[in-house]
Formats: C-alpha cells, structure tokens, sequence
C-alpha cells in the first residue's frame, strides 16, 4: 500500500504517525478537496473512504483499480506493468499462491505476483 500511495503521490498527502493515515479521498475528492474521508492502514494494506457517496475500500490492487479507472484483472496488469513484477507464477512461492487464492479477488495465478505486491509482502 505504500508504495502505491507514494508512486500516486499521494502518501505526503496523508496525515498521521505509525501505519494509519488520513487525508482526502484520491477517488472521489477534487484538487480542493481537504475533508480527511479517506484512511489507509500501511501495516494492513487496507484503504477505505468513508464518504457517503464514495464507501470505496479494499487493497492496493482496488486502490490501484479506482484511481485508473480499471476493472480489477487490468489494474493488476496495468500495476504489474508499472512495478516490473513478473507476472508468471514460476516466480511466486507457494506460500503467496496460498495466500492470493485465499483471500485475493483476481484469482488467476498469473497474477499471483501482482497481488503478492498489493499485499504488501
């Protein structure tokens, strides 16, 4: 999550100490935007906006996903593209394969990397 909030430059954007972080919402706010709706959790790997009309939230990959305006499988490869991550699972360790078919929402194992990354591992 941190480097995606830091490649976006978004993360100086944030305020907060330890791994929380509050700030407008990358999503749904504008340039004039200063209400803090929109909090990540470093150490998680979690974002969630709390704006009544946004309620976006997920991981990096869905963080990813809404700023470019991607449906997930394409931010995962449009991230993977940006981050030099290989996208092929002869890369990824069993333990990440485990993990991304567990809890990951693009469950194609050529994309085990990606979400390895947006996971923050």
């Amino acid at each position: 999550m941190e480097q995606v909030l830091s490649h976006l430059g978004l993360l100086d954007k944030l305020r907060g100490r330890g791994l929380q972080r509050r700030g407008p919402c990358p999503i749904h706010g504008g340039p004039n935007d200063s209400q803090p709706t929109f909090s990540a959790h470093l150490g998680k790997h979690i974002f969630q906006c709390f704006h009544a009309k946004c309620r976006a939230q997920g991981n990096a990959l869905d963080l990813w996903a809404a700023i470019h305006k991607l449906p997930v499988y394409e931010a995962a490869l449009h991230l993977a593209e940006t981050f030099h991550l290989p996208r092929n699972r002869e890369t990824t360790s069993n333990r990440m394969l485990h993990w991304a078919l567990r809890t990951a929402k693009v469950k194609s194992r050529l994309l085990i990397p990606v979400i390895r990354f947006s996971a923050g591992f």
